[in-house]
């Protein structure tokens, strides 16, 4: 039973309509009734034996015990009213039989993660619904949990050692496990907030000693260290022709402090219109002109990757969730060429900021002399650009040709789970890896001076890339994977009496996965790999190349399976059994 849901009602009925609740309340009520008949049996016997009282007396008593021992019994299986408290602290804190201990199989949600340094090491923090949990990240091992929250997470913004978390319309600021800020946008506009998209909180920005939050109308300041709300713009306050003209008015999109300009962010709308905005004086400094012509054609690059990009676009399937709404919502009210603005990411060079779009295209552009650096687009395939990250260090491989083409790079998210990367040395593609994530990538980040990338989708993984390479492309160097979809099947592989290894099945979009949880280190949990299905999926009868399709039973034998595999699965729409080996954690 989730937390926050208050047991009321049994769920369910056995044979004959009697609740299992109803039936454990009756066994429990037995010996209190057996107990009152042989207080009843032994008083009726003593005063048997005084032989003092009439007829007329004792068939009185006998009647007044016969219809006492009735109500006990009848208040034995009557349920017991529940206090109205009770049910007021249930629905808040949950179940009131059952105590939320661990999450198992959640390593982080579709919302960014945030990226802290403290001394020398790096901290990910990552969203898993109602909580939050940090992994150290040399190794990626947990180092803590929040409780549940109250809120959900929609997004999250980390400053040194303090995480902030974003609801629907309310900021709260964490110290590890205590809550020390609390930023309420309603209750400073002395308004009521209508219940819409563009009025919900869209993104978090820590800026020195103010923390900026914005939905799709307004961009608010607050005082990190008060909480006092120091100003408030709204998006009619840009765009006064259209609020004259009671056009449709363009929404936040995007934020991000370019660094050395003070006291000013740029913002993206989605409009495709970028802003540099002045936060103490709520005015602009400057708008980008040189995205408001149409785009040019892409460079030769771009054109071989949009004609051949590998992916399987027959096997990819439209999800119904909320981003996609979101994604269709813009690209209706996209004015520009270039679409809504998506993301936005800095470089480490100054006054250089790459913007991506929801058409797919990424542009780099100079904010100082309003100029449009380099162009890249994503296939159609791949879709809009929903991550973007510029490598920082100085590092390259000393096999690599051009040390500098393999130093400046840009690697970009798709909503495909593709991995591209661009050199911005002349404005070449340089490769992609495909299907790094399965589903959308919404976060990427890399650490300060060093080679290594981190990524973050929608598939409930956490994966660290290194670029070590010649080709200039990256390696999975280490991950965190989690259950991908709903779990199907679980059960314990080494015994109910040991009880520290669980396996699972979970489907995604029609694809089934098998994994791996283990009780004890996270750091061991995986899923199991399906590599060789694309090449034997044809000749074992599967119609889909990429994955198994969904997981309808499954069966293992713990014993010797390091000698030989020893997990069989079937498989929704095909009449071949699969074979796993749980000591190699992939399908042979």
């Amino acid at each position: 039973m989730p937390p926050g849901v208050a047991m009321e009602q049994p769920r369910g009925l056995v044979a004959g309509g009697v609740s299992p609740w109803e039936g454990r309340r009756s066994r429990a009520a037995l010996p209190c009734t057996q107990q009152s008949a042989d207080e009843i049996a032994s008083s009726s016997a003593a005063k048997g034996r005084s032989g003092s009282r009439d007829a007329t007396s004792d068939a009185a008593k006998k009647s007044r015990k016969s219809v006492k021992r009735e109500d006990a019994h009848a208040s034995a299986f009557a349920p017991a009213p529940t206090p109205a408290a009770a049910v007021t602290r249930s629905a808040r804190e949950g179940s009131v039989l059952f105590h939320p201990v661990r999450m198992l199989g959640k390593v982080t949600e579709a919302v960014p993660f945030g990226l802290a340094r403290l001394g020398t090491e790096h901290f990910i923090t990552c969203s898993t619904g109602r909580a939050f949990q940090v992994f150290e990240g040399e190794k990626l091992r947990l180092v803590f949990s929040s409780p549940p929250l109250g809120h959900k997470i929609r997004h999250m913004a980390v400053h040194h050692s303090t995480v902030y978390t974003a609801g629907k319309y309310e900021v709260f600021g964490w110290e590890k496990l205590e809550k020390v800020a609390e930023f309420l946008p309603a209750k400073h506009a002395h308004r009521a907030v209508p219940d819409a998209p563009e009025f919900k909180l869209r993104g978090l920005l820590v800026l020195g000693e103010w923390l900026l939050t914005f939905s799709g109308v307004e961009l608010c300041v607050w005082n990190r260290l008060s909480g006092e709300l120091v100003r408030r713009c709204e998006n009619r306050d840009f765009f006064a022709s259209a609020a004259a003209a009671k056009r449709r008015l363009p929404l936040f999109t995007a934020l991000v402090h370019p660094p050395t300009y003070l006291n000013k962010v740029l913002v993206g709308f989605d409009s495709g219109t970028l802003l540099l905005l002045n936060l103490r004086t709520g005015q602009v400094v400057h708008q980008l002109k040189c995205l408001d012509t149409s785009a040019p054609d892409a460079g030769e690059g771009v054109q071989a990757r949009r004609a051949g990009t590998g992916s399987d676009v027959s096997d990819s399937e439209e999800d119904n969730s909320s981003a996609a709404r979101v994604f269709a919502s813009l690209a209706s009210s996209a004015s520009s060429a270039w679409g809504a603005v998506t993301v936005a990411a800095l470089s480490p060079e100054p006054d250089v900021v790459a913007v991506g779009f929801l058409s797919g295209r990424i542009a780099v552009v100079d904010l100082r002399r309003d100029e449009l650096l380099l162009e890249f687009a994503h296939s159609p395939a791949q879709g809009p650009v929903l991550a973007l990250a510029f490598r920082n260090d100085a590092f390259a491989s000393q096999a690599s040709v051009d040390a500098a083409d393999m130093r400046a790079v840009l690697v970009s998210g798709a909503k495909n789970g593709d991995l591209v990367v661009w050199s911005l040395d002349g404005g070449r593609f340089l490769g992609s890896l495909d299907n790094a994530h399965e589903g959308p990538i919404r976060s990427l980040q890399f650490y300060a001076g060093q080679p290594i990338l981190v990524s973050s989708g929608e598939d409930n993984s956490l994966v660290m890339w290194i670029f070590d390479q010649p080709t200039g492309l990256p390696r999975e160097l280490k991950s965190r994977r989690g259950h991908i979809g709903p779990v199907g099947f679980m059960s314990f592989y080494d015994g109910i009496q040991e009880g520290t290894e669980l396996l699972t099945t979970s489907t995604l979009r029609g694809c089934g996965r098998v994994a791996r949880t283990s009780l004890i280190r996270h750091q061991q949990n995986c899923v199991f790999s399906a590599k060789c299905f694309r090449k034997k999926a044809i000749e074992w009868g599967f119609r889909s190349k990429r994955f198994p399709p969904a997981v309808t039973d499954i069966a293992f034998a713990s014993s010797r399976h390091f000698d030989w595999p020893n997990v069989v699965s079937l498989h929704r729409g095909a009449h071949a059994a699969l074979v796993w080996s749980f000591h190699e954690k992939t399908l042979v």
